[in-house]
């Protein structure tokens, strides 16, 4: 069987999410001299501003619905990151770069609400941009740790993290 049927979505959200955010916390203090002013705020406010849309859906839409959605970001986040950088951009840049940074940080919000994976479009809009390689990892892992924080408080707020999700999400059911 797999782990995926041992809870329900929200509470795999719940998990991800609070992984996920220690991870990208880790990750944000090795990086906290690179300067991402710009490109941060706005990938990082309109993330925040897309968790509750992604939070409603996961909250409302039915188990079997969000099994589909899951599978399908995985795959569609696959296809994102193997397309040449030229679909969609011009030399590898996007056109109306700020634009497009908001557009991805908001689907970020999204996923991150809805799937406990803001990655993918946040990704994909930064491996179009003009970053150094410091720069686009400060700026996902800055995103990662303001959308993380956003769903862990609604889902806080949502009771998701129940004795189960907290056990597994520290490692300690056995095997």
């Amino acid at each position: 069987r797999q782990f995926q049927f041992l809870l329900p979505p929200v509470q795999l959200v719940a998990m991800a999410t609070a992984l996920g955010l220690v991870n990208a916390m880790i990750r944000m203090v090795g990086l906290r001299h690179v300067d991402t002013r710009g490109a941060a705020g706005r990938i990082l406010i309109a993330g925040i501003l897309g968790v509750p849309c992604g939070t409603a859906v996961l909250l409302l839409a039915p188990a079997d619905l969000m099994k589909l959605f899951f599978s399908a970001l995985v795959i569609v986040s696959a296809l994102m990151l193997i397309m040449p950088s030229s679909i969609g951009a011009s030399h590898g840049a996007m056109p109306r770069v700020k634009q497009g940074q908001v557009i991805f940080g908001a689907l970020g919000g999204f996923t991150a609400g809805a799937a406990g994976m803001p990655g993918p479009p946040v990704v994909w809009c930064g491996l179009r941009q003009n970053w150094d390689k410091s720069e686009a990892h400060a700026v996902f892992a800055r995103c990662f740790v303001a959308t993380g924080v956003a769903t862990l408080l609604i889902l806080w707020q949502k009771n998701a993290y129940d004795h189960l999700t907290v056990v597994v999400s520290m490692g300690l059911v056995p095997v």
